[in-house]
């Protein structure tokens, strides 16, 4: 479950209020439209993929040197000895065509740092249309394929990684909901489309990779929540005409994005968007 809020701002001196779901007029009429992403696939690290039907295809598996584990509900692969690199590959499609848009997310965590690894020590791979790209993880650092896109000295925590791209030409890659890199790619096309998670410790041990979730979708254009006609979600102010700030929550199964934000008032000052999350 996801929630998504939206805070806005009124001149005022009086304390934040927050109202129930779905509830989003000062003065007058808030409109709200957020990208409710379907989503095609989720792993959420609960299980150690072991191939068809599990959740997660097991192209190269956790073996030789290799351990995967369940710990907290995450997908724990741990090398203590020279062991080989580990993919688990989930096919978008096979032989079929692709989803015409894609958006794709998991949540990473290692031990080793830029230093020890090059190329990475965790890697989101994905194959979709004509975009080929290998974002290469690390403890403290993201390296793009090319190595142009880099990101160092990053805390040693989990990190969620997000790739969408809208035509399977151009795409952006996010690194906990910052821009990462964006390009265009012009791989030729193939009947195969996947998303892949690899691990690869190379010769620098203790080695311990662990994956949260892979989730991966289609991006939709945005999906009114509230309306205006009929109005919802009035709230009357005649007896409290200096609030300042409401804040609007939406809560629905799937991945929520606020994109857009707007408000038409009869009277006073329109609110403004200071933050949304």
């Amino acid at each position: 479950m996801m929630f998504a809020f939206v805070t806005m701002f009124l001149e005022g001196k009086v304390s934040p209020m927050r109202i129930g779901p779905l509830i989003v007029l000062f003065l007058a009429l808030s409109v709200v439209t957020v990208r409710a992403d379907e989503v095609l696939f989720a792993y959420e690290g609960n299980a150690v993929p072991s191939g068809p039907p599990a959740d997660t295809f097991t192209f190269n598996p956790c073996d030789s040197g290799c351990v995967a584990s369940i710990e907290d509900g995450k997908l724990v692969l741990r090398w203590e000895d020279d062991g080989d690199f580990v993919v688990y590959r989930q096919f978008i499609a096979q032989n079929t065509p692709p989803p015409p848009s894609l958006w794709a997310e998991c949540r990473f965590q290692s031990n080793q740092p830029l230093a020890n690894h090059i190329p990475g020590d965790g890697a989101m791979v994905v194959f979709y249309a004509n975009v080929g790209e290998v974002f290469n993880l690390y403890g403290d650092s993201v390296v793009s394929q090319s190595g142009n896109f880099i990101l160092r000295d990053l805390p040693f925590e989990y990190r969620t990684f997000r790739f969408e791209s809208r035509d399977g030409r151009n795409f952006c890659f996010y690194v906990d909901g910052v821009v990462f890199e964006c390009r265009t790619d012009n791989r030729p096309d193939s009947d195969a489309h996947a998303i892949d998670i690899w691990g690869d410790p190379q010769s620098f041990l203790p080695a311990v990779n662990k994956w949260d979730f892979v989730r991966y979708g289609t991006i939709s254009d945005g999906e009114l929540i509230i309306a205006s006609d009929p109005p919802a979600g009035e709230v009357d102010t005649s007896d409290h005409p200096s609030f300042d700030r409401f804040t609007i929550t939406f809560d629905q199964p799937g991945y929520i994005l606020v994109d857009q934000v707007s408000v038409s008032v009869t009277g006073g000052i329109a609110p403004v968007v200071t933050k949304t999350r």
